[in-house]
């Protein structure tokens, strides 16, 4: 398994998809429901084959990812051969950065509290594998907006 299971609710929203990807292997209804009680094995390496290819596609689309907590906000720019981050970190406690407007007033009123700096690494080994690593470390979905602005910050 290359990345994770889709949960119960993911599987859900994509029943339909589930059920074409049976289809193409070869697995009606029956056969599905027979394979579940005969091998259980072999139906989770089927979800977690169908699990992979669609958690594949989503990461193929993402370009870029936030992480914050109160005291430190990075956003990454995500291309095949290489990420580019910012980073902000709050040196003091009492200045959030977890929300929009908490990061807008320390990077107004609290400059000298914050340290800003940037980094990149190449990928390795693909562009897929490092968004899930950093999703599983609690990164979420961001936007070319949101870059944009932090790289004025540092010009």
């Amino acid at each position: 398994m290359r990345f994770r299971i889709l949960s119960d609710d993911e599987l859900k929203l994509l029943e339909n998809d589930f059920k074409q990807f049976l289809i193409v292997n070869q697995l009606h209804k029956e056969e599905w429901l027979e394979l579940n009680q005969s091998s259980p094995e072999k139906a989770l390496a089927l979800v977690e084959l169908f699990s992979d290819m669609v958690l594949l596609k989503v990461y193929e689309k993402i370009n870029f990812l936030e992480y914050r907590n109160n005291r430190i906000f990075s956003i990454y720019k995500i291309s095949e051969n290489q990420i580019q981050a910012i980073h902000i970190k709050s040196e003091n406690e009492k200045v959030s950065i977890l929300s929009d407007e908490e990061l807008a007033l320390a990077l107004k009123n609290n400059l000298k509290e914050l340290n800003i700096y940037k980094a990149e690494k190449q990928v390795s080994p693909y562009k897929e594998d490092e968004i899930h690593k950093l999703i599983q470390q609690g990164c979420i979905l961001s936007n070319e907006f949101v870059w944009g602005k932090m790289s004025e910050l540092l010009s």
